[in-house]
């Protein structure tokens, strides 16, 4: 995708040469914060990696007969922002599916998002709302900057939005300071996840 806006956005630029486009050649040149930057992105990875890898991902994936395993991806522009993520289940299936998704959005959080599809006897209010998690309001589930800097999320949802809604989606973020605090609170959620789906399905 950027190959292809590549193209038409250096021939405009070359057009307009009487409006060139500054360039901060200060912070192209700066290699050790390029070092810092490539260094934390690939420190976050290899958490995600470990998670995505591990026993209670596999655990999680088990508990819903349609997983597709799990997935770790990147990004380089939400809202100018680089951003990871690694989905547990994936399962989008608009009416019985099932996901978890850490995001790690640099510059703004860690967040787990847990998705449900519109009839998933999963998506109770009770379990989330007793802890601390957000319920979804936006129109759709992938607008995280809309759920996250914006207004369409809320801690007490009641049974009009889960009538109206056309999935479920709760999320919170995950405060830490340092990677190790990081890696057991994502574990601490993911048990709590797999103990609520447990009894659930159980």
């Amino acid at each position: 995708m950027d190959q292809v806006l590549l193209g038409p956005q250096l021939y405009s630029i070359g057009k307009m040469s009487h409006n060139p486009v500054h360039l901060d050649l200060i912070l192209w040149r700066d290699k050790e914060l390029a070092i810092r930057q490539n260094k934390l992105k690939g420190a976050f990875w290899n958490i995600f990696s470990e998670k995505g890898n591990g026993e209670l991902a596999r655990k999680l994936c088990q508990l819903h007969p349609k997983s597709k395993g799990t997935k770790l991806t990147k990004g380089n522009d939400l809202l100018g922002f680089h951003y990871q993520v690694l989905d547990l289940i994936r399962d989008f299936d608009p009416d019985s599916g099932v996901n978890i998704r850490v995001l790690n959005w640099f510059g703004h959080g860690v967040y787990i998002f847990v998705l449900f599809g519109k009839v998933n006897v999963l998506a109770t209010l009770d379990y989330f709302i007793n802890d601390t998690f957000r319920y979804s309001l936006s129109p759709t589930p992938w607008n995280y900057p809309e759920l996250i800097l914006g207004n369409h999320s809320t801690e007490k949802p009641n049974y009009k939005n889960y009538e109206k809604a056309t999935y479920h989606q709760w999320f919170k973020e995950i405060s830490f300071k340092d990677s190790n605090e990081l890696s057991l609170k994502i574990d601490h959620e993911l048990k709590k996840l797999i103990e609520f789906f447990d009894l659930k399905v159980g």
